[in-house]
C-alpha cells in the first residue's frame, strides 16, 4: 500500500480518513488484560488498512490520568497531529508506503508524555496481524506497567510563586515659595526754573 504525500497531507489536514474510538475503563483493563481492551483498535487498523484506508484507531483507559493508545497510518516516523512537518522529511510529490505507527499518550510516560514507535508496513501488518496485534500488547503492558510506577510516586507539590511587593515611594517635591521682589518706585523731582528778573534801564 502506498500513497502520494501530497494526497496523505491532504487526507489528514482535511480529517478525510477512517477514526475509530473505543474507551475502556482501568477495572476492565486489569480483570480482561491489556489484550482484551486493544483488540478492537488492531482489528479496526486491519480492516481499514486492508482496504486501503487511511486510519487512526485509539483507545482509552480512562483512569484519573488517561492514558491514550492509537494505531495512526503515517508515511514518516511523525503522529497524524505533526502532520504538516512531513514536508520537512519528504518531498509533497513523493510515493511512499503507508506506515503503521503505535503511540502512546500519558503525563507520566516521559517528559513529553507522549511516544510513537513504527510498527511495520501497512502490507507486513495486514499480512501478519497476529503477529504484530501481539507485539502491539507487549509494547503497550511494558509502557502501561511504567506509567504506573510513576504515577504511585509521590509527586512534588508546585509551590506558588512568591511575589514580592515593591514598594513605592513617594517623593514629596516641595515648592519653594516664590519671594516677590517689591519694586522701589522713583518718584521724579519738580524742579521749578526759577524766572529771570529783568532788570529796568532808569
Amino acid at each position: 500500500m502506498e500513497i502520494n504525500v501530497q494526497k496523505y497531507l491532504d487526507a489528514v489536514t482535511n480529517t478525510d480518513f477512517v477514526i475509530a474510538e473505543h474507551t475502556v475503563k482501568p477495572s476492565a483493563v486489569e480483570q480482561d488484560g491489556v489484550a482484551a481492551a486493544l483488540a478492537p483498535m488492531v482489528a479496526d487498523a486491519q480492516t481499514n488498512l486492508a482496504a486501503g484506508r487511511i486510519m487512526r484507531s485509539v483507545v482509552t483507559i480512562t483512569s484519573a490520568e488517561p492514558t491514550t493508545i492509537a494505531l495512526e497510518a503515517g508515511v514518516v516516523n511523525l503522529p497524524m497531529a505533526d502532520a504538516k512537518k512531513i514536508t520537512n522529511f519528504l518531498g509533497n510529490d513523493e510515493i511512499v508506503p503507508v506506515r503503521v505507527y503505535l503511540t502512546v499518550a500519558n503525563k507520566f510516560l516521559n517528559a513529553s508524555g507522549f511516544r510513537i514507535d513504527e510498527v511495520a508496513t501497512a502490507d507486513e501488518f495486514i499480512a501478519n496481524a497476529d503477529q504484530y496485534g501481539q507485539s502491539i500488547v507487549a509494547s503497550v503492558q511494558e509502557k502501561l506497567a511504567h506509567i504506573a510506577e510513576e504515577a504511585a510516586k509521590p509527586q512534588e507539590e508546585v509551590k506558588p510563586q512568591t511575589v514580592k511587593k515593591t514598594t513605592t515611594k513617594r517623593k514629596t517635591t516641595r515648592t519653594a515659595k516664590k519671594t516677590t521682589a517689591k519694586k522701589t518706585t522713583t518718584r521724579k523731582r519738580t524742579t521749578t526754573k526759577k524766572a529771570a528778573t529783568k532788570k529796568t534801564a532808569k
